[in-house]
């Protein structure tokens, strides 16, 4: 039974630039805080600004309590400390702010499509490749494109597989040998403009035997336009 599954996840949160800022929120409390909150931080610090918004949205609250007037900017950072740094940042929505920086949510919003096959597919002993998945229905714009797969062996031996996931002219092949008996993940990935609408992404392969499968078969899109103006 032909099991193809293809759907589309609308405004999905693209939180990548999340884990750079909480590495850098983890590591500030080691320099010296606002002057108007710490007592032993000097307003002249270098890094005054920064660490005064980390104390604003309550990201750092200080080291002393209950007075928590002094910041100990020499002291090391516990993994307790750490757990509470990163607890601060989600609950009070203060990566959002430090994100964003003026752009809109819209900005930081992505479109994916997927289409996803759990049947096996056989790969017939030919050297002209057979498509496995398609994804379908793309609209105009540019991608990160993710196909994965696993390659199986039925017979005994090794035997040699080749994959691409092919986006216009531009692709990603593996070259893989899958023992006889065993399976082999495979991913490939492609990054692509299409420049009109209804566009297709395709996943083949083709071995130098008869008796390989592609089985669990996923091709995801996921759209980077809303991107392309928040460089890093």
């Amino acid at each position: 039974m032909d099991k193809n599954i293809q759907f589309r996840i609308p405004r999905r949160w693209l939180k990548a630039a999340t884990v750079f800022f909480v590495a850098a929120a983890i590591l500030a409390p080691v320099v010296v805080i606002a002057a108007d909150k710490f007592i032993d931080v000097p307003a002249s610090n270098t890094f005054h600004s920064d660490i005064a918004w980390l104390a604003d949205n309550g990201v750092t609250q200080g080291c002393n309590p209950p007075a928590n007037d002094r910041f100990c900017p020499s002291d090391n950072v516990t993994r307790e400390q750490m757990a509470a740094f990163m607890k601060r940042l989600a609950t009070g929505q203060a990566v959002d702010a430090g994100t964003l920086e003026g752009n809109s949510a819209g900005d930081l919003t992505s479109d994916v499509y997927s289409v996803y096959h759990d049947a096996a597919v056989q790969i017939p002993g030919t050297t002209s490749p057979k498509k496995v998945l398609e994804l379908t229905g793309l609209p105009a714009g540019s991608y990160l494109i993710i196909g994965k797969t696993y390659l199986r062996k039925q017979g005994s031996g090794g035997q040699g597989v080749t994959c691409e996931l092919v986006a216009g002219a531009d692709f990603d092949r593996v070259l893989a040998t899958v023992d006889g008996y065993n399976h082999l993940p495979a991913t490939l990935t492609v990054l692509h403009t299409f420049a009109a609408d209804n566009s297709s992404v395709q996943l083949n392969c083709e071995d130098f035997g008869a008796d390989v499968t592609v089985n669990w078969t996923k091709i995801t899109a996921l759209s980077v336009d809303g991107l392309t103006n928040n460089p890093g």
